[in-house]
């Protein structure tokens, strides 16, 4: 119930008129557009932060991570846009971000039950990483923040997890004789 909160009051104050008006953005955006241009791995040439490598590579100071997450909606833009007009696709580069958010905010809630809090407390985690702290505003930006912010989360959560087993397993085995 907090990741569908959460989610709802994203969603509901989202702007995407502003989805690439940052030069980060545009340079992840252009690298999906290119992405699914060509079929290749690559990098968008000529843009605000693509250099050519002493081979004539494209490269760019940004990973493909978060352009590789955008391809779904590079590949749906052309359409959405032929039918809509021209700008109309804007929202499908958000989709990733918000997911991604949402994702981050729910392996906080994971972190918080692995540190033994209840369910208030993992609501908590839920709701603060997701809107109570600067990391919800990434849910409305093409950036690769969401895509760090959630490794990172989800890592953590999962280490929790793993080390819980853990000990699960060896508490398990002196009581069986091991």
């Amino acid at each position: 119930m907090p990741l569908a909160l959460v989610a709802l009051v994203l969603a509901a104050t989202m702007d995407d008129r502003h989805v690439g008006r940052a030069a980060d953005e545009r340079q992840l955006i252009w690298t999906a557009v290119a992405l699914v241009e060509t079929g290749q791995l690559s990098q968008a040439l000529g843009h605000d932060f693509t250099y050519l490598s002493p081979d004539g590579r494209a490269v760019s100071r940004f990973g493909v991570g978060m352009s590789l997450l955008e391809v779904p909606a590079a590949w749906l833009a052309p359409a959405v846009e032929s039918v809509m007009g021209a700008g109309s696709s804007q929202p499908l580069f958000l989709v990733a971000p918000m997911i991604l958010v949402l994702a981050a905010a729910a392996f906080a809630g994971s972190a918080a039950r692995g540190l033994g809090a209840n369910v208030a407390g993992q609501a908590a985690a839920v709701i603060l990483v997701g809107l109570g702290s600067p990391f919800g505003t990434y849910a409305a930006a093409a950036f690769s923040e969401p895509l760090q912010g959630a490794a990172l989360i989800a890592a953590y959560a999962l280490a929790l997890a793993s080390a819980a087993g853990a000990s699960r397993c060896a508490r398990s085995g002196r009581r069986s004789g091991r």
